[in-house]
C-alpha cells in the first residue's frame, strides 16, 4: 500500500476536528430534500476493502468506533459512530470522482472502494449496500504540491471502471471563484464516520492572487478531505485539502475537539475545482466532458452515450443492507474481500488505465507525516 498496512495508523494522521463556533454538521436524515437529493447523487467516501465484508444479513463495516480509534473523552460528538472512510470525494463526471491529492497516496487502488450512500438514512440505520459499491481503476490526473509550494493545489481525478447510471448523478462544477463573506455547505465523512452536511461555513480568503485554494470555516476534519464545498446553488467550488490541527489532549489522557469563535481565521483550505479541472483537460481534452468548449462557468457533465450506460444492479435476494459493526475484528484478505463487498453481482471489468498526469513539484511517494486533510 506505499504507506505500511495499519490503518488506524493512516487515518489519525488526518483525522484532526475543527469547529468554529456552533457546530454545524447534520446528519443526512436531519438536511434539506435539496442537500439530501445531492447527497444522494453525487458525495462518496473512500473505504478500504478491509473495512468491508459480507455477512449472511448483508454488508457490515468492519471498523471500530471513532471514539474507540482516536482515544475520545466521553461526550464527544459521534464518537459512537464507524471510522471507515479515510478520504471522501464528489462524482464529477459518470466515471469520474475528484479527491484531494493526497488521498490517493494512502492506498492502491485496489485496496479500497468508492462507496455512496454512505450516511444515516435514518439514526443507526446506514444506507450503503452493494449498488453503492464502485470500483477505482485509474488516477487520470493529480497534483499535491509540498508545504511551502506558491501556488499550492492538492487534488486527484479518480477513474471509476464503469460509469454510474442514475440516481446517481455528477454534481455541476463552478469554474469561477467564490467571494470573501460567500456561504459554503460542505459535504464529507468528517472524521471518517458517515457523511455529515455542514451548511454554515463561509469564505474567509478566496485568495484571488493565486487562485490555488480559498479558505473557509467549516467544520470539517481528516476523513473529510477530498469532500466538496458547494455553493448557494450547489454547484462544486472547492475540495478540502488542508485543516486545523486541532485535537487537544486532557490531563486525564483522553482527547477532545478544540473549538474556535466564530470570527476566528479559518484555516480550512479548499482546491478551487477550476484549477483541478485546467489541469485534467490539459492531460487529455477527451477525458471528460467538462473539457468541452462551451463548459459555462457553472458546468455540468454531459450523459454517457448510451451504449456507454451501466447495466442495472441487484441488490440480490433480501438486499445487501448495510450494519455498523465497530467492534468487530479484522482479518480478511484484499482479495476475499473485493469478492464479498460486490455482493454477487457481476464482476466489474476493469478499463483501461489512463495515464497519470502529476504535474509540479508534489510530496514524496508516501505517506508524509506533516498536517494535512
Amino acid at each position: 500500500m506505499g504507506c505500511g498496512s495499519n490503518y488506524d495508523e493512516k487515518i489519525a494522521q488526518h483525522t484532526e476536528p475543527i469547529v468554529y463556533g456552533t457546530d454545524d454538521r447534520l446528519e443526512y436524515f436531519e438536511s434539506s430534500p435539496e442537500l439530501q437529493g445531492l447527497t444522494e447523487r453525487s458525495i462518496v467516501a473512500l473505504i478500504p476493502l478491509n473495512r468491508l465484508m459480507r455477512t449472511p444479513e448483508g454488508i457490515e463495516l468492519n471498523a471500530p468506533s471513532l471514539g474507540q480509534s482516536q482515544n475520545l473523552c466521553p461526550g464527544e460528538e459521534f464518537a459512537d459512530q464507524p471510522l471507515a472512510a479515510f478520504c471522501s470525494g464528489v462524482l464529477v463526471d459518470w466515471d469520474l470522482v475528484l479527491t484531494a491529492g493526497h488521498c490517493v497516496r494512502l492506498f492502491a487502488l485496489d485496496a479500497f472502494a468508492v462507496v455512496f450512500d454512505y450516511y444515516y438514512a435514518a439514526p443507526e440505520t446506514l444506507a450503503v449496500r452493494a449498488s453503492s459499491i464502485a470500483k477505482p481503476s485509474a488516477i487520470v490526473a493529480e497534483k499535491l504540491d509540498p508545504s511551502g509550494a506558491d501556488p499550492r493545489l492538492d487534488f486527484a481525478w479518480i477513474r471509476l471502471s464503469e460509469p454510474v447510471r442514475p440516481p446517481r448523478e455528477p454534481a455541476a462544477v463552478r469554474l469561477g471563484m467564490p467571494s470573501d463573506g460567500e456561504a459554503i455547505t460542505s459535504i464529507s465523512a468528517t472524521n471518517g464516520v458517515p457523511l455529515k452536511i455542514d451548511g454554515g461555513g463561509v469564505v474567509r480568503d478566496a485568495r484571488p492572487s493565486a487562485l490555488d485554494y480559498f479558505v473557509v470555516d467549516t467544520d470539517t476534519s481528516g476523513g473529510s478531505s477530498g469532500g466538496g464545498a458547494f455553493d448557494a446553488e450547489h454547484a462544486l467550488t472547492g475540495v478540502l485539502a488542508r485543516g486545523a490541527d486541532d485535537w487537544t489532549e486532557t490531563p486525564s489522557g483522553c482527547y477532545v475537539g478544540s473549538r474556535a469563535s466564530d470570527g476566528q481565521p479559518a484555516a480550512e483550505q479548499f482546491t478551487y475545482v477550476a484549477r483541478a479541472v485546467d489541469a485534467l483537460c490539459e492531460s487529455d481534452e477527451s477525458a471528460s466532458s467538462l473539457c468541452r468548449a462551451n463548459c459555462a462557468e457553472r458546468c455540468t457533465a454531459e450523459p454517457p452515450a448510451v451504449s456507454e450506460a451501466r447495466a442495472p444492479i441487484s441488490d440480490g435476494v433480501g438486499g445487501c443492507a448495510l450494519k455498523a459493526s465497530p467492534h468487530r475484528a479484522g482479518g480478511y484478505e484484499t482479495a476475499l474481500l473485493a469478492a464479498l463487498l460486490l455482493c454477487g453481482l457481476t464482476r466489474l471489468e476493469k478499463r483501461h488505465s489512463a495515464k497519470s498526469a502529476i504535474t509540479g513539484a508534489r510530496d514524496s511517494p508516501g505517506c508524509s507525516n506533516s498536517r494535512s486533510r
